[in-house]
């Protein structure tokens, strides 16, 4: 499992406060400089040839407050699904890592989703197109990056020995 690291957007801190969490994101606070700001847990991009499906999902997506970008195939993405969620069809899956964090793919019939097992290797989450179904996939997949920043990580304090860190600069100069 990947833990994220969170940090201000204004300063850099790591040192936060969880102020709210909700289903798809987490509000910090920071507790050097106050910023408040949201770090959603899930990024979807959705690559799906049925258009009905496609739009339907996405709405679905976009109402639970869910960030999708949208597309016909994968080559129609701009930008490589690195460190998102990739939500496909069977027909659309790719046979090669595309540096998404998960994949997962509309699956219906026994046929797709042994033909979905193939060709992911057995790595993919396989659901079906019920958008429920869906939502509940990527509420699970945001429970998982819902980590706390680590508490005894890097701080912003300067490291060293303690005994160097016990007095300040110009007292360790002057000795």
């Amino acid at each position: 499992m990947i833990r994220m690291e969170h940090r201000c957007p204004k300063c850099a801190s790591l040192q936060l406060a969880r102020v709210r969490e909700l289903a798809f994101a987490i509000e910090w606070r920071c507790l050097r400089c106050a910023t408040v700001f949201v770090n959603p847990l899930v990024s979807v991009v959705l690559v799906d040839r049925i258009d009905a499906r496609r739009t339907a999902l996405a709405s679905c997506l976009t109402q639970e407050g869910i960030s999708v970008v949208t597309a016909t195939r994968l080559a129609d993405v701009e930008a490589w699904p690195v460190g998102k969620v990739l939500v496909t069809d069977v027909s659309s899956c790719p046979r090669f890592d595309t540096g998404a964090s998960h994949v997962v793919v509309i699956a219906n019939s026994d046929e797709e989703r042994a033909e979905a097992v193939d060709i992911t290797n057995g790595a993919a989450i396989i659901v079906k197109e019920d958008p429920a179904a869906l939502v509940a996939t990527l509420r699970r997949i945001a429970a998982t990056n819902a980590v706390a920043p680590f508490t005894d990580g890097p701080s912003d304090r300067r490291g060293g020995p303690p005994e160097r860190r016990r007095h300040s600069r110009r007292d360790r100069r002057s000795s």
